[in-house]
């Protein structure tokens, strides 16, 4: 114990001096670390700073993309709607027309049993028989009825398609959509 206390009687002012550097060169290499740590903190806060608005920037041109893809959407039902309301329009002076044409084959009907007057239609058994001009008029109406049924069908598809048709080009033709 002696021989140390000799030693740091002897050699003190070095040993302080020595701890001193060293603990200076500890403050200073800490602060120097701080330093850096700062200076790479501010890159990446501004690297996430950049993220954020480049995300928001995308999120708001898809939204406007899609917004817009949306009111294209949209004028496109409407005309459909308007040409559907047009159709049904047509489609009621069509079924008009549909209802003289089978007025004037009833009255036809109508005439050709008059005319014939006499001629009740029996068959020897006593059943009434069918005229071929009734069955004529039959299957006319039969005929008109099922044309104007396959028509407004065909034409409610055909508008149904061209819709889908219009709102697929849309997209397409704004390069949204890809092969």
């Amino acid at each position: 114990m002696i021989a140390a206390a000799a030693f740091l009687k002897a050699y003190w002012r070095p040993l302080v001096a020595l701890l001193l550097v060293a603990v200076g060169s500890l403050m200073l290499l800490r602060v120097g670390y701080g330093v850096a740590d700062r200076s790479w903190q501010e890159k990446w806060d501004q690297r996430d700073k950049a993220d954020a608005v480049a995300k928001l920037a995308f999120t708001q041109e898809q939204r406007r993309i899609e917004l817009t893809r949306q009111a294209e959407i949209n004028n496109i039902q409407r005309e459909a709607d308007e040409e559907n309301r047009k159709a049904d329009a047509q489609r009621a002076v069509a079924e008009r027309a549909a209802d003289r044409l089978q007025s004037g084959i009833q009255n036809a009907i109508t005439h050709l049993q008059q005319r014939r007057g006499s001629d009740t239609g029996t068959t020897s058994s006593g059943q009434a028989g069918r005229n071929p001009g009734d069955l004529l008029a039959q299957l006319y109406r039969e005929i008109d009825s099922t044309a104007g049924e396959l028509a407004a069908e065909a034409d409610r598809r055909g508008r149904i398609a061209m819709t889908c048709e219009k709102a697929y080009n849309s997209i397409r033709h704004d390069g949204l959509l890809t092969r």
